[in-house]
């Protein structure tokens, strides 16, 4: 019952009407009996709205906030602390007010290696193929290298493709594992780092919305011998690419995993509190 010692938690995006994010988390809420009730906001597309909605979680005592695209990176500026996770990223999805003290982390990484766990894949000496160097891009890049994979990265030359040059080079100094970034179009190295892959990623707007007739990968042959195709979309539940690897035998997975374990990952940072995975696993479902 919603009473005056309830807390709130936000979700900010735009749009923000198509987020299963409520129900998870609010479901989760009802199942342990905590306090809490998580709303979605439109709040446009601009910068201005983005400050606006950031100040008022300290004036209004929100307990924490969910950010999606465009706001991942907007939101770093505004924001009294950032974790190494999205520091590192230049990304952030969740923010946790502390005390009037507003914390940015990034779960997106957390939310793909553990979402393969649950499926008991483990990314120690797998070679993982992404697609993709946006804000959950890179959180995987991140979190995969970390985890012991060897990571290759895929994106349009371009200012993401630069900032992911950038991360790379800073991943080469710290991780033991192989690192590389490529241009799309080097179709070269992409059809020999593809074939030599463990797990294909994709993580772009290919797939859904009004792309969603549409895929990067245009020779299906190229990925007869991955493990595995995950697609970081989860709606459509099956993207174009997804229905390719289905069609040839390959396990997949899609964006709702990675969704309800990186939405586990903000829920004990903002709560203090596990999520209770099975009740939400079970509403999505």
């Amino acid at each position: 019952m919603i009473n005056g010692k309830t807390k709130l938690v936000a979700f900010f995006a735009h749009p923000a009407g198509h987020s299963l994010s409520p129900v998870m988390h609010n479901t989760s809420y009802e199942s342990l009996g905590l306090n809490y009730r998580y709303l979605a906001f439109d709040i446009g597309c601009d910068e201005k709205s983005i400050s606006e909605a950031v100040t008022s979680m300290k004036r209004l005592g929100i307990a924490g906030a969910n950010v999606s695209m465009p706001f991942k990176k907007t939101v770093i500026p505004l924001l009294d602390e950032i974790h190494e996770s999205a520091l590192v990223a230049d990304s952030v999805n969740t923010i946790v007010n502390r005390d009037g003290r507003l914390c940015g982390y990034s779960t997106d990484g957390d939310g793909f290696v553990d979402s393969l766990s649950d499926r008991g894949i483990s990314l120690t000496g797998k070679k993982v193929f992404l697609v993709g160097c946006g804000g959950a891009g890179r959180a995987i890049l991140i979190t995969s290298s970390k985890a012991g994979a060897d990571v290759v990265v895929f994106n349009r030359p371009g200012k993401r493709y630069e900032e992911g040059k950038q991360i790379v080079e800073k991943l080469k100094q710290t991780c033991d594992s192989r690192v590389d970034i490529f241009s799309l179009d080097d179709t070269e190295s992409f059809e020999e780092e593809i074939k030599t892959s463990d797990i294909v990623v994709n993580a772009t707007n290919l797939g859904m919305g009004d792309y969603e007739d549409e895929t990067w990968l245009k020779d299906t042959e190229l990925i007869r011998n991955v493990k595995l195709v995950y697609d970081c979309i989860y709606e459509p539940r099956e993207t174009k690419l997804l229905k390719i690897a289905a069609k040839m035998g390959i396990p997949t997975l899609n964006g709702l995993s990675m969704l309800l374990f990186q939405g586990a990952r903000a829920h004990e940072l903002i709560t203090g509190v596990k999520m209770d995975i099975d009740a939400v696993r079970a509403v999505l479902k």
